[in-house]
This record gives structure tokens, C-alpha cells and sequence, in this order.
């Protein structure tokens, strides 16, 4: 389990990474045409199956894959980062 500095500092590097006024995965792609997709599950079944215990925070496999999530089969979609962290934000 990370301690409170390893969290601190991932939660750093995901807010530069992804949420700043200027992102640095945009500045990364910067003139270049590959698409960055996030994967999120678009099974709003599964979904509602997680968060009717309430978790605080949840995550497919610690994030990792969709595919491996608890064993069972689950339907994602590719999404660009603001849908996709309007997806997760909603918690839908």
C-alpha cells in the first residue's frame, strides 16, 4: 500500500500531466497526429454494480485493464481526455 508522499506526488504528476491550464500530454502530442484515448467502461450496469457500495474512490484494476477487472467481462469505450475525465468525474 503507497504511503501519503507516494499519493501527494502521484496526484502532482497526474494534475500536470493531465488537468493544468496547458497539459502536459498536450504538449507532449504537439504537432503530432497520434490520438491519446483513454479506456473507460462503458457498461453503466457494471458500473452502478461498483458504487452501490459507495467507495470513495474505484478504479477497474487499479486502472490498469478493463479486460482483467474482477474477472469478468466488461465493455469499454476510447475516449479523448475531456470525456473522459467528465466521465469519471460524474462517476458515470
Amino acid at each position: 500500500m503507497p504511503d501519503e508522499y507516494v499519493l501527494l506526488k502521484a496526484s502532482g504528476i497526474l494534475r500536470q500531466l493531465l488537468l493544468d491550464s496547458h497539459p502536459l500530454l498536450h504538449q507532449v502530442r504537439h504537432g503530432r497526429l497520434e490520438r491519446i484515448v483513454f479506456e473507460a467502461a462503458a457498461e453503466d450496469t457494471y458500473i452502478r454494480k461498483v458504487l452501490e457500495d459507495g467507495p470513495r474512490f474505484w478504479a477497474f484494476m487499479d486502472g490498469i485493464s478493463l479486460q482483467m477487472a474482477l474477472g469478468a467481462r466488461v465493455v469499454s469505450e476510447a475516449l479523448p481526455l475531456d470525456r473522459f475525465l467528465a466521465k469519471e468525474s460524474s462517476g458515470r
